[in-house]
């Protein structure tokens, strides 16, 4: 199966405290094994407020983990820049629809 970046699914879960953190994200790959539905999800990926004023002044981090006393080791890698540069650009337009639901009060609190 050849997938696109159409196939992956994208689940958007606005933060409820105010923070650098604005909304957390999964992400769905509709993967098949053995001829056998088996979709693959991806949790644990961020939209955070940039400072650099990228992206409209947010930006998508990816899952990572923190050991005691060191730096943060991202434990999601998309070998393909420009790959991983559209599906940036793809969550956070679908950001932006549910944001603005927000402010104009619509009642969903997630996308996909």
């Amino acid at each position: 199966m050849n997938m696109t970046i159409d196939d992956i699914k994208i689940t958007i879960y606005l933060a409820k405290a105010k923070s650098e953190t604005l909304a957390y994200v999964a992400l769905g790959f509709p993967v098949e094994i053995e001829g056998s539905p088996a979709p693959l999800s991806i949790s644990g990926f961020r939209i955070m407020t940039d400072h650099y004023q990228r992206h409209g002044g947010y930006r998508v981090v990816e899952p990572q983990i923190i050991r005691a006393g060191k730096k943060p080791i991202s434990i999601f890698f998309m070998q393909n820049k420009e790959l991983w540069f559209k599906m940036q650009s793809k969550i956070l337009a679908e950001y932006d629809k549910l944001a603005a639901r927000k402010i104009f009060n619509q009642p969903d609190n997630e996308t996909s």
